[in-house]
């Protein structure tokens, strides 16, 4: 039986979240957190969808477990439903694992989650444990290395990290949040990439997002995060049921997983800046530099898959 508490976010599709939700019966957590959001308004066939998610997943834990729930009745959006999910997860414990209906872990992603977490726990430079890895290859000897990008498809962390977030940052300092980018990002590029999107997200916040704010939350707070030397994410979640992703996007949702069963420790805490500007130019930067591209590769890949056809674009 796992004993770290486990937060599963589900919504209105049902494949997806069988096969995350396989993973998690596998791990047979003793404390099972379930968090759902409502049906969209005028959308007829989510009322039906959600409910059939919600009956299959509590109808499907054959094992001992203390489950909880929270279900939404009216729907609070992709980004407003995740953070109040999560505020209310570790309302509840003080440490635990995140886990969305698209992200499928590999089975040692809740030991090598659950470890960390013991390890880092009164740390409190510490922030997000993650499991995925988009790096070309190993970034060190050991098992993880220190970033500074907390991805948040699947990741653990504490109640004392989240205690700093805030959905609205109207009340972050600007000079405080610019020095903290430039404590992290060395480039001039990367510094104005992301403070502009803290400018943004300050000054028009946006109803469907709540993993930028995190991620700000961390640097604000100048957080150390974690991340596994190999792929333990495989991301389900692109398609025509998704909110943000209608494509597979080439080194991100094609990386294998792989198991981490014997964790090394790094003998030094230091950020590895080389791994993160490696992440800056391959998950961020090339997609401002091509937005143009992106959008017109979306749209066709979009209505050949739905046509059914298949060419190599």
């Amino acid at each position: 039986m796992f004993k770290t508490p486990i937060l599963f976010i589900i919504f209105n599709r049902l494949q997806t979240t069988k096969q995350v939700f396989e993973k998690i019966r596998e791990a047979k957590p003793t404390q099972l957190f379930i968090a759902a959001d409502g049906p969209r308004e005028g959308n007829e066939s989510d009322v039906q969808k959600c409910k059939e998610v919600r009956d299959w997943v509590l109808s499907n834990i054959d094992w001992e477990c203390d489950v909880k729930t929270l279900f939404q009745e009216k729907n609070l959006g992709c980004g407003r439903n995740p953070a109040s999910a999560i505020t209310w997860f570790f309302e509840q414990v003080e440490m635990g694992i995140i886990l969305e209906d698209d992200t499928v872990p590999s089975i040692t992603f809740f030991s090598f989650c659950e470890k960390l977490l013991l390890r880092y726990k009164n740390d409190n430079r510490f922030f997000v444990i993650a499991g995925v890895n988009y790096q070309p290859k190993p970034v060190n000897m050991y098992s993880y290395y220190y970033t500074a990008m907390g991805h948040c498809g699947a990741w653990a962390s504490w109640s004392r990290a989240w205690s700093h977030f805030k959905y609205e940052m109207y009340s972050y300092d600007d000079v405080k949040m610019a020095h903290s980018i430039k404590y992290y990002f060395k480039t001039k590029q990367q510094f104005n990439y992301w403070y502009n999107i803290y400018l943004n997200m300050k000054q028009n916040p946006v109803s469907d997002i709540w993993d930028y704010q995190w991620t700000l939350c961390q640097w604000y707070n100048k957080a150390i995060n974690i991340l596994p030397n190999s792929n333990m994410i495989n991301n389900v979640g692109y398609g025509e049921d998704s909110t943000h992703i209608k494509y597979k996007i080439d080194g991100i949702f094609d990386v294998p997983t792989q198991d981490i069963y014997n964790i090394i420790h790094p003998k030094q805490i230091k950020i590895n800046r080389k791994a993160d500007l490696y992440t800056f130019y391959k998950n961020f930067e090339r997609k401002k530099k091509n937005i143009f591209w992106y959008k017109v590769r979306d749209k066709i890949k979009y209505e050949l898959r739905k046509a059914k056809q298949f060419v190599r674009l």
